[in-house]
């Protein structure tokens, strides 16, 4: 997203906020789906 917008200025900021926001949903829905993985370890954190 930042390669995209590159000359950051008015509702560019917006646009990064969202990209960040998103990647940080996926890393937590990644998170809590870990254990659907099948032969996943029940003692892992």
């Amino acid at each position: 997203m930042y390669v995209i917008i590159f000359p950051l200025n008015g509702f560019d900021w917006i646009w990064l906020g969202l990209g960040i926001g998103a990647d940080v949903v996926s890393y937590i829905g990644g998170y809590h789906n870990r254990k659907q993985v099948p032969y996943y370890p029940e003692t892992a954190l």
